[in-house]
């Protein structure tokens, strides 16, 4: 089976887009295959500096 988990509510707004991605690393480690994190209270400027060597990533967070 293949399991996608959704983080969202109160505490994920007050977290940064690195703290955000971790807790969706998590995810694999409760046996999904997936993740999807909240972007609410994130500023698009905040997903496109990101320290994150992945280029791709922020490209679909900006567009997310």
């Amino acid at each position: 089976m293949y399991y996608c988990i959704e983080f969202t509510g109160e505490a994920l707004v007050s977290f940064i887009y690195d703290s955000r991605i971790t807790v969706a690393d998590m995810a694999t480690e409760m046996g999904a295959k997936t993740a999807l994190v909240s972007t609410k209270g994130l500023q698009p400027a905040a997903a496109s500096s990101s320290s994150s060597p992945m280029p791709k990533r922020r490209i679909a967070m900006s567009k997310w």
